[in-house]
């Protein structure tokens, strides 16, 4: 049995990595999932769906709506969720991620 990781938290660094080469070298049964890491296309993917925006507020609007949809989709497919609240990048998609976990029934430390 595989099981899914979601791996909510900053896109700046690169932990998730570090955490798929461990897993990978330990030759753990996991599959993980996460956010767009590339911070220009996550950034743009309102635009590149819903076309040109008039102004940057909306620009905004329709990536957070995709990028949040990607999430709620990937959480209620995972068996489990690790939420990292970094030293350098403490952001809010990481306290909503984590408590769109809680809400699902997931434990968070």
């Amino acid at each position: 049995m595989t099981l899914t990781i979601y791996l909510a938290g900053e896109i700046h660094s690169d932990w998730r990595s570090e955490i798929k080469q461990l897993a990978n070298e330990l030759k753990l049964p996991l599959s993980f999932k996460g956010p767009m890491e590339n911070h220009s296309k996550s950034d743009k993917i309102g635009q590149h769906i819903k076309g040109e925006q008039p102004n940057a507020i909306l620009t905004d609007e329709a990536a957070s709506s995709f990028n949040n949809l990607r999430t709620q989709i990937w959480m209620k497919k995972a068996d489990v969720v690790i939420a990292l609240f970094g030293e350098e990048y403490k952001q809010w998609n990481t306290a909503m991620d984590a408590s769109r976990a809680i809400e699902a029934g997931f434990l968070s430390f």
